[in-house]
């Protein structure tokens, strides 16, 4: 396992939302906190400051090595859609099995 800063090269950031199908979808701003959602619900009416589209993708789309080990998403809600689009990744992965 990695230590300290050894790990980081093996690192990727993606802004991007993550789902059950590839495309856009509305990120909702909300203007009293920093949890902003593509769930228009996780966000009140009243605290929305607009929204923005973004991208949105799926783990199976990201060409993740079947050797993964560690995948970190913050969804809120959404893990039921990020397992849709990971079905692919799941079934070949090692960590799986």
């Amino acid at each position: 396992m990695c230590g300290s800063s050894r790990c980081w090269n093996r690192v990727e950031i993606v802004q991007a939302a993550i789902g059950a199908q590839a495309g856009e979808t509305m990120l909702y701003r909300s203007q009293t906190h920093t949890n902003h959602s593509v769930a228009a619900a996780n966000v009140p009416n009243d605290e929305r400051a607009g929204g923005v589209m973004v991208p949105m993708l799926t783990l199976d789309g990201l060409g993740i090595p079947d050797t993964v080990r560690l995948i970190k998403v913050d969804v809120q809600g959404a893990e039921a859609a990020l397992l849709d689009g990971a079905r692919g990744l799941l079934a070949r992965s090692s960590a799986a099995g």
